[in-house]
């Protein structure tokens, strides 16, 4: 679990989920080279508001005839309403995008667009057919499981979270990752503690597990022990103590 997953793990309980509409078919008329088009600009539309993971591919300027992204591209980060703004339209044109040339990459990134709309569920189904294009990867997989857990569907993720760690056995920990994400949204510390021992069996020194631990006494109301353990840990990776406190207002504010 990185402390940056967590908070938004966190951030999601403390907000209602959008309600979602379903999919409606798109009726398009572009053509090969447009869909490429549009598909790239929302991938450059998606970088400028801050997503890091996506999918790799040509920007905008290098398919077809488009031209350099300008100014629209440019500028500064935009603020919440100009943000919701831009989804929908990378939203709307990404529809057109996997109607005429359905691709993993399009799904995945239309998936990641709905994610930051608040939309888990439609994202969930986006990251699904992603998968069932592109085959299997170690991204879809944690995009998906995050997108389950957002949703609230908890048994949903935990399956998928397996299938993770028998699908990439060498990589359990970003499986056990996931798990330990999962046991968080629900509070349950328990689940919690089992995962993070897991994770410290392979690697003792995890800086998840430890995180998760102190995480686990937090949920249980024993906050002088999460107290002691979210010290010992700022004083040993100081780059993650302003995360570390964030992280604890939130397990305070979701207490019963």
């Amino acid at each position: 679990m990185r402390v940056f997953q967590s908070l938004i793990i966190l951030a999601v309980l403390c907000v209602a989920v959008h309600g979602f509409c379903a999919d409606q078919p798109e009726q398009s008329v572009l053509s090969d080279d447009e869909a490429a088009t549009l598909l790239a600009t929302a991938r450059t539309r998606l970088e400028r508001i801050g997503v890091v993971h996506i999918p790799s591919g040509p920007p905008a300027s290098e398919v077809g005839n488009s031209e350099p992204p300008g100014e629209e591209f440019l500028g500064s980060l935009p603020n919440n309403e100009e943000r919701y703004e831009l989804l929908d339209e990378v939203e709307a044109d990404l529809r057109l995008v996997v109607a005429s040339l359905p691709s993993a990459d399009a799904y995945h990134l239309l998936g990641i667009t709905r994610l930051l709309q608040l939309d888990p569920d439609r994202a969930a189904s986006a990251f699904r057919i992603a998968m069932d294009l592109g085959g299997p990867s170690q991204e879809r997989y944690n995009y998906l499981v995050t997108a389950l857990i957002e949703a609230g569907r908890l048994d949903d993720a935990l399956r998928t979270a397996e299938e993770y760690i028998r699908a990439y056995p060498a990589d359990e920990l970003q499986g056990l990752s996931m798990l330990s994400n999962i046991s968080l949204y629900a509070m349950d510390a328990e689940a919690m503690e089992r995962v993070a021992n897991r994770m410290l069996v392979i690697d003792p020194d995890n800086l998840d597990a430890l995180i998760t631990l102190a995480s686990a006494d937090a949920v249980r109301g024993n906050w002088e022990e999460a107290e002691r353990k979210f010290e010992a840990i700022a004083a040993s990776h100081p780059e993650v103590e302003e995360d570390l406190e964030l992280l604890k207002d939130q397990l305070f504010v979701l207490q019963p």
